[in-house]
């Protein structure tokens, strides 16, 4: 499955922050694939800004593969967002991706 760069950087962010000792697992695993490293840091120029993250823009799309249990974990987090009415724009293509 391929990647935006934005989407790797929300991805975490849609997680569930705590849970079960299982879903924390699958949690840890699917942030650990999905993480921005110092290099990449340099390359897309990733910088805080007021409060946010800015970059430079890029066509690269990253490919990861997720377990059936890590696109469940992803799955629900989506919808749980969603029926809380708290997905935001960022959010539109990963839900597109895996709901």
């Amino acid at each position: 499955m391929k990647f935006t760069l934005l989407e790797r950087i929300v991805l975490p962010s849609i997680l569930p922050a705590k849970g079960t000792f299982e879903n924390m697992i699958v949690r840890r695993d699917i942030m650990e694939r999905v993480k921005i490293n110092q290099e990449e840091l340099e390359k897309y120029q990733i910088k805080s800004l007021d409060g946010g993250l800015k970059w430079e823009p890029t066509a690269d799309e990253f490919d990861y593969e997720f377990s059936e249990i890590e696109k469940i974990l992803i799955t629900q987090s989506l919808k749980s967002l969603s029926e809380k009415g708290e997905i935001i724009p960022d959010h539109i293509s990963l839900y597109k991706k895996f709901v």
